[in-house]
């Protein structure tokens, strides 16, 4: 199990012990700040985290992958909020709550479809009305 530990701005890995549970590592000390979101790509392990700075992207093995921010994807969020894995799409979906939309991009932080809400439930348009 993956918490974001904003008291301790890391990604606490815990194992299920019965009742109880049993940290196993952390991840993202000196890297994240005030983790919030955290979504796995179950194919690679790769984790992502969202936080007060955007977007960090991990190995399966806690490493932060370097220069991941470019090509104005992640780098160009600032207000950030729960995640999720689109698995088959290989997608990660991210909600920005300034702009109130879920803003899909590549597992690369390419950035790609807006869903704002006016458009159909399995679409995804442009815009910002989505509260």
């Amino acid at each position: 199990m993956y918490v974001a530990d904003q008291l301790n701005d890391r990604v606490a890995v815990y194992r299920q012990n019965g009742a109880s549970a049993d940290l196993l590592t952390s991840f993202g000390s000196g890297d994240l700040t005030d983790p919030l979101g955290i979504a796995i790509d179950q194919d690679d392990g790769t984790v992502y985290v969202s936080d007060a700075g955007g977007v960090t992207k991990y190995d399966s093995n806690g490493a932060a992958t370097p220069a991941f921010t470019v090509d104005g994807g992640f780098a160009s969020i600032t207000a950030t909020g729960p995640l999720a894995f689109d698995q088959a799409a290989n997608a990660l979906l991210l909600a920005d709550t300034t702009a109130n939309v879920v803003r899909r991009y590549s597992v690369a932080g390419v950035p790609g479809a807006t869903f704002d809400g006016t458009s159909s439930p399995d679409t995804f348009g442009t815009g910002s009305t989505f509260t």
